[in-house]
């Protein structure tokens, strides 16, 4: 029996939740095994959150082990810009999360996703996602995509 204040979750929010639980993990890890700096964590961990968001807004939800490299190359090139009004720092950090965050999830948590794949698409649409965010930075370079 549910008590009047709780509700069930949404589909959704189930599999933001799980991804969360994944961030967590990988923050832990970054502390624990790589001995990474609290900053430095964070700003992965912000990287996550944003993917995590960006996954679960859109029908259908997704997990991050069922991410493709299409849904990554929209993320930089598109989504992560529009929605974060990154920073220079961000544009060299954001790659590098998610390149380390699906080489945990291969690596430590055995977790079957196209990780290779995922990190060519990092690799091939990095100099893209740098000239979007320059042109967000300074609309006056830009073609206009981010106004459809």
């Amino acid at each position: 029996m549910r008590k009047g204040s709780e509700k069930e979750k949404e589909p959704w929010e189930v599999i933001r939740d799980e991804n969360d639980e994944l961030i967590d993990e990988f923050s832990e890890f970054l502390r624990e095994a790589k001995g990474l700096a609290e900053r430095t964590v964070e700003s992965h961990a912000f990287n996550l959150t944003m993917l995590n968001r960006y996954l679960a807004g859109y029908e259908p939800s997704t997990r991050f082990e069922e991410v493709t490299p299409g849904d990554i190359g929209f993320f930089m090139r598109d989504w992560y810009i529009r929605k974060t009004g990154a920073d220079s720092e961000t544009m060299y950090r954001m790659p590098v999360s998610l390149k380390k965050f699906f080489a945990f999830l291969s690596n430590e948590k055995g977790v079957d996703v196209p990780s290779e794949e995922i990190e060519e698409e990092i690799n091939s649409g990095r100099e893209l996602f740098e000239d979007r965010l320059r042109e967000w930075w300074n609309p006056e370079l830009t073609d206009g995509w981010w106004t459809a």
